[in-house]
């Protein structure tokens, strides 16, 4: 039994908590799953909607038998941290940047500025937008590169090379659509486009 199957059949769900383990319902192994699944995560409010007349929101810090409860259709599963992922962690008292330290899910620090920062505990209960993991970085950028190209939102493409001078070399091929002399990228491409940046910046340095 999948976590994706589980969060499916909570969005789509239309009988009472109390039923979810009957076989006329999901039977054993799938209804204890989804409930097991929905206590941990009703901790945090609004994730989960109940029916009366409509469907509302449901505050849930715990589940009634009788009540039939579904699973926001926006619900998105946070990701699983790692040991090295960095990024910008959020709780009542503010906001701060850093690094996860440590393996296990239940077992993260979390390293910021100030070691004695109130957001070092705890991260299973923390809201955390990960921007990336340092030592994925590390090993891609540790690959040698002299040259890529990458295409931009409008289908113009920039291509960086080394050349025989030892200097980063940019040059734009444009698609018929080019003209004002810019390319555009989304947040997934400039990631790529800073990432490998980044590599021909180490193949440069590992020339000298």
């Amino acid at each position: 039994m999948t976590d994706k199957e589980i969060i499916h059949a909570l969005k789509n769900n239309r009988y009472p908590f109390g039923m979810w383990a009957l076989p006329i319902c999901y039977g054993t192994e799938l209804g204890e799953a989804m409930q097991a699944k929905a206590r941990e995560i009703g901790k945090d409010t609004n994730q989960f909607q109940v029916f009366g007349e409509i469907w509302e929101s449901a505050n849930t810090g715990d589940f009634f038998t009788y009540n039939t409860y579904r699973l926001r259709s926006d619900y998105e599963e946070k990701p699983e941290l790692r040991h090295g992922d960095y990024g910008r962690i959020t709780s009542t008292v503010g906001d701060e940047d850093g690094i996860v330290i440590a393996d296990g899910q239940h077992e993260l620090d979390f390293y910021g500025d100030d070691r004695n920062s109130p957001f070092v505990k705890n991260m299973i209960h923390r809201e955390v937008s990960v921007l990336g993991n340092i030592f994925d970085d590390l090993k891609a950028i540790s690959e040698p590169l002299t040259e890529f190209e990458i295409m931009d939102a409008r289908g113009d493409k920039l291509v960086v090379t080394i050349n025989m001078s030892n200097e980063l070399h940019f040059k734009i091929k444009p698609s018929g659509n080019f003209a004002d002399n810019c390319l555009a990228f989304d947040s997934k491409a400039a990631k790529e486009l800073i990432l490998n940046l980044r590599r021909l910046q180490h193949t440069l340095r590992s020339k000298k």
